[in-house]
């Protein structure tokens, strides 16, 4: 199996999401969705490699993973 990525994303109230495990395609293809449509109520998003936290670890409790 080849190197592992995610995609994440944090609403405006704060809740964060991350979808891990992903292909480098199925990363970039839901970044380039994302920033495409820019859902109302998403703040920040991005993709990169699974084994890097999203976000900092003070607020890891806060992470959802799907």
């Amino acid at each position: 199996m080849g190197r592992r990525y995610q995609f994440w994303l944090e609403t405006e109230s704060g809740e964060r999401l991350a979808w891990t495990h992903l292909s480098e395609r199925q990363a970039v293809e839901m970044y380039r969705r994302t920033r495409a449509a820019h859902p109302d109520g998403v703040r920040l998003f991005g993709w990169g490699p699974h084994h890097e936290p999203p976000f900092d670890a003070v607020n890891r409790e806060r992470f959802t993973y799907l």
